[in-house]
């Protein structure tokens, strides 16, 4: 089942993109003001619907954090008043406990209807950005899943990916400076998870033009985590000593965690490196969405120099806030870059590459096909 859910996957795309091509899937709408075509809502949850199933339906074997998570579920207590005194005995992100816990009194205590409503949720999250923002949404989504993203995340680290899913819902209010409403939802995934915390400085600055001071910085900031790794690793301890994280960093460098896959890096790292190389081009094109999305991607790419120079498992599992914006600024910066022939060469070949990456990511690197 899962090697013919990792293959077919990509096979469908493939047939949704035939599709697309064959018949009408778009329609126009507004976005911020300005007329767009964009892939119509039916169309958009087809293409992703196998993803969602899949990990709606999938057992625990084999699925790395599934197991935990069932686990997690099965011990949920079944009354309010356990419910608290579990929250006491571990604090630990308290609204993914409540939301389970909702959830259990719901539904009972099968897990198929808790990994099912969070992959809808996350799913409907990922298929809701990528058709407003992307100019290409079978592509964005072909990314997101040739990189293997959908299943390091919607089948490891979903409990992550949902604080992630929350802000990514919440874009539009940050868009539209809706800041009282924007900062309730990330509140709400901080009580997810806890690294959602990190999308706060961001935010402060994604504004800003692109390649400004506080980009660089992070940029600094990573060569500095790459150049001097004792020293840094040092400073990150301090930083998260008496949180909740403080086991994870002394895990990791207990036991010879020695950072994320150069590989891993340089893949998540191409959509920055465009950036710079066209950075006159994109200035020219002066849209908004995009420069925020230049932005995050210059932090996605440094956190996972950082996480290459320290922790994989750590450091690795912070990118995804900012690294989600990457799957809408390739194809940008592919039209706007390149002239349309071109664009097609690259765009053809950019997707051979992410297919050897997928294959690479699935057989070699996890083997699990």
């Amino acid at each position: 089942m899962r090697t013919i859910g990792i293959i077919g996957t990509v096979i469908w795309l493939g047939v949704m993109a035939l599709v697309s091509n064959t018949y009408k899937c778009t329609q126009t709408e507004y976005l911020h003001g300005q007329s767009v075509i964009r892939t119509n809502r039916f169309f958009a949850v087809l293409v992703f619907l196998p993803v969602i199933l899949w990990a709606g339906f999938r057992s625990g074997a084999g699925y790395a954090d599934t197991n935990a998570y069932i686990r997690f579920y099965s011990e949920l207590p079944d009354s309010f008043s356990g419910l608290q005194d579990s929250q006491h005995a571990n604090p630990k992100d308290p609204g993914f406990t409540v939301f389970a816990f909702v959830i259990k009194r719901l539904f009972g205590s099968s897990h198929t209807p808790f990994l099912l409503i969070i992959a809808v949720i996350e799913g409907l999250a990922v298929v809701t950005f990528y058709r407003r923002y992307s100019s290409q949404y079978i592509l964005s989504i072909f990314l997101f899943v040739a990189s293997a993203e959908y299943f390091s995340w919607m089948f490891n680290g979903m409990r992550q990916f949902l604080a992630v899913s929350i802000l990514l819902l919440a874009f539009p209010l940050y868009l539209d400076k809706k800041y009282l409403r924007f900062l309730l939802l990330f509140a709400l995934a901080c009580t997810i998870h806890m690294t959602a915390v990190i999308m706060m400085p961001i935010v402060l600055v994604a504004r800003r033009k692109p390649w400004n001071v506080f980009s660089m910085l992070a940029v600094i900031l990573a060569f500095y985590a790459l150049m001097r790794t004792d020293r840094f690793t040092e400073i990150l301890n301090a930083a998260v000593q008496d949180t909740q994280y403080s086991e994870s960093v002394y895990s990791w460098t207990s036991s010879g965690d020695d950072g994320a896959n150069p590989i891993r890096v340089l893949v998540h790292a191409i959509p920055t490196i465009l950036a710079l190389f066209g950075r006159k081009q994109l200035k020219t094109a002066n849209d908004p969405i995009m420069n925020i999305c230049v932005n995050m991607s210059i932090v996605a790419t440094s956190l996972w120099v950082i996480a290459m120079a320290t922790s994989g498992i750590f450091m690795g599992r912070l990118p995804i806030y900012a690294g989600m914006f990457n799957y809408v600024l390739l194809p940008f910066e592919i039209e706007t870059i390149f002239d349309r022939r071109s664009a097609r060469a690259v765009t053809i070949f950019m997707c051979v590459c992410y297919l050897a990456f997928y294959f690479y990511q699935f057989h070699f690197t996890w083997h699990l096909i």
